[in-house]
């Protein structure tokens, strides 16, 4: 009766630690996902008053310093404006060069934004210039009620990874991204 008694005793004890180990891992993942989610939030935050910013100035020269802000260069790989009348387009890092042929108007982020009317965010993709898996959030630049051009915000997939791997599971495992 006794050796009865503790192997029940010794299964419900099982049952309910890997409930608990099962439950508490379920809100380390929704926790990291609530992180990963508020960081897009952030950079889209960023985007959206970045873009109102630049309505308000007059040319690609006007607006080049609104998108060179530190705060910005530290939040996103990469941020361009490019024009729909003349293809034109400055970028916040000045030694970016996509090549001679590069025109804003023809990159998703471009046509999505002006097609969308909105702000959009483009499929994953590896960038042409850097390597990295980025994807790209593209605003409408608008001046009154007219399209006059877009801008892409680059957010590197490797940061939000390397926040995501960071996370150790109860000192026996690591969070990874699929």
């Amino acid at each position: 009766a006794l050796l009865l008694l503790s192997l029940k005793q010794y299964f419900l004890l099982k049952d309910n630690l890997q409930q608990q180990v099962n439950d508490s891992v379920g809100e380390i993942i929704q926790g990291i996902s609530n992180t990963v989610t508020s960081q897009m939030q952030g950079a889209i935050d960023l985007a959206v008053l970045t873009t109102g910013l630049v309505e308000q100035s007059d040319s690609l020269k006007q607006a080049l310093p609104l998108i060179s802000q530190p705060k910005l260069k530290e939040t996103f790989l990469l941020i361009g404006y490019g024009e729909d009348a003349t293809g034109n387009y400055v970028a916040s890092d000045p030694g970016w060069d996509p090549g001679p042929t590069w025109d804003p108007r023809v990159r998703p982020w471009f046509a999505g934004a002006k097609q969308a009317n909105q702000l959009i965010v483009t499929a994953p993709y590896a960038d042409s210039v850097s390597k990295e898996i980025v994807v790209s959030v593209g605003t409408p630049v608008k001046k009154g009620s007219r399209f006059h051009g877009a801008i892409f915000f680059d957010v590197s997939l490797a940061k939000l990874g390397n926040m995501i791997n960071s996370f150790e599971l109860f000192d026996s495992g690591f969070a990874f991204r699929v």
